[in-house]
């Protein structure tokens, strides 16, 4: 048998080489690629190509295409935008600030409140505790023990070294003078003679007879007093006996714009008759 013509063989040829050129480009094997290189496909996979590595162009460089009356157009509402933010961002400002101002006002006005009641109650204090100062002390004028010493009588009415005398009891307007028997002894010590007066706005008592030493009470720094009053009330009923003092003091602090008064009554447990000073004009009280 024959085998084909030169002419077949020849057309055979081209097609087995075509053919093998066909599986060669099908079964071509791509090259690896880098790790990243997926995830840099799909970030820039809605980028033209060509454009990979630039960057989009901004809003200020696309008014360069537009035309002179667009271009001032988008001028001016660019400006426009701009002065909005900036009046909006001082109205911020001046509302925060308004509010923060109003806040720092009312505590201001809080701690003022505070400061003056905290400051009217220690006046109020200070002055009660002086005035039940002076009631006490008061209260027990001419005060005698029970062993009396016969030696040291003053006078031969009141028979006792704690009458008689100025010192043992004399009431002015501006000061009391007066002694007690502090210790009970019947005897009349130095410090036996005691008083209350008022110098350089400050309320002083008598802690010496001789020499006469006044101590300060107050502070008139915080509390100035600036009258410190008596009254001498006799009293000559047998119902009730003993006269009344009424001490009159005239306070002035420093929380306070205006003077105050405060007044109270003393009743002298050992006051009388007898006791009751010569020259003193009995008041008011009558039996």
């Amino acid at each position: 048998m024959a085998g084909p013509s030169p002419a077949i063989q020849q057309r055979l040829g081209r097609i087995g080489l075509a053919w093998h050129a066909h599986i060669g480009r099908a079964l071509q094997l791509e090259p690896p690629k880098h790790r990243h290189a997926r995830l840099r496909d799909a970030c820039h996979r809605h980028w033209p190509s060509g454009s990979r590595h630039t960057l989009p162009r901004d809003e200020f460089a696309l008014h360069r295409k537009l035309s002179p009356a667009e271009n001032q157009q988008w001028r001016h509402s660019n400006r426009s935008r701009t002065v909005l933010e900036m009046v909006n961002l001082m109205m911020g400002l001046a509302l925060g600030l308004s509010v923060l101002s109003a806040a720092a006002v009312w505590v201001n006005a809080q701690w003022q409140i505070d400061r003056q009641t905290l400051l009217r109650s220690h006046t109020q204090q200070d002055v009660r505790a002086l005035l039940d100062t002076l009631v006490h002390d008061i209260r027990r004028a001419n005060f005698q023990g029970a062993n009396l010493s016969a030696l040291q009588s003053n006078s031969a009415v009141c028979g006792s070294p704690f009458c008689g005398l100025s010192e043992d009891f004399e009431l002015s307007r501006r000061q009391i003078l007066f002694s007690l028997d502090r210790n009970d002894n019947g005897i009349k010590d130095n410090n036996d003679c005691s008083g209350f007066r008022v110098s350089a706005k400050e309320l002083q008592t008598k802690t010496a007879c001789r020499p006469v030493v006044w101590s300060t009470l107050s502070d008139n720094k915080n509390l100035q007093i600036l009258e410190l009053s008596f009254r001498y009330q006799c009293n000559n009923a047998t119902a009730t006996p003993g006269d009344l003092v009424s001490i009159v003091l005239r306070i002035q602090s420093a929380s306070e714009k205006v003077p105050i008064n405060f007044q109270r009554f003393v009743r002298l447990r050992n006051g009388g008759l007898a006791n009751r000073p010569a020259a003193q004009v009995c008041t008011d009280l009558q039996p």
